[in-house]
């Protein structure tokens, strides 16, 4: 990842917002979301569209289950930016009623 990395979260989550490099989207987004879930995000890539310096990814995650029993199988599509062969800035797009239904901020 370059030295400015922008992630940015499409909505109104509690997690949504622009994160600028890996240590705030980590500690800010996250980190947060780890106690509520029981197992790590596995995800699944169903389609990846390259040109240029973009890069688009639609995934979406399987087998994952929060603490409280909940489902989170949330689909993704993100729009990567690469600059010098990293990734600059990421726009994550997801369904953001799962996230706020499923997902706490602690």
């Amino acid at each position: 990842m370059t030295d400015d990395f922008i992630f940015t979260l499409i909505g109104a989550t509690p997690f949504s917002g622009t994160y600028k490099g890996v240590q705030e989207l980590f500690e800010e987004s996250i980190r947060p979301v780890m106690p509520a879930l029981e197992t790590q995000l596995r995800l699944v890539v169903d389609q990846l569209i390259a040109e240029g310096d973009y890069v688009v990814v639609v995934d979406h995650g399987e087998d994952k289950v929060t603490k409280e029993g909940k489902d989170y199988n949330n689909t993704y599509c993100n729009v990567t930016r690469m600059q010098d062969g990293k990734i600059a800035e990421v726009s994550e797009y997801c369904d953001t009623a799962l996230v706020s239904a499923v997902l706490h901020k602690e």
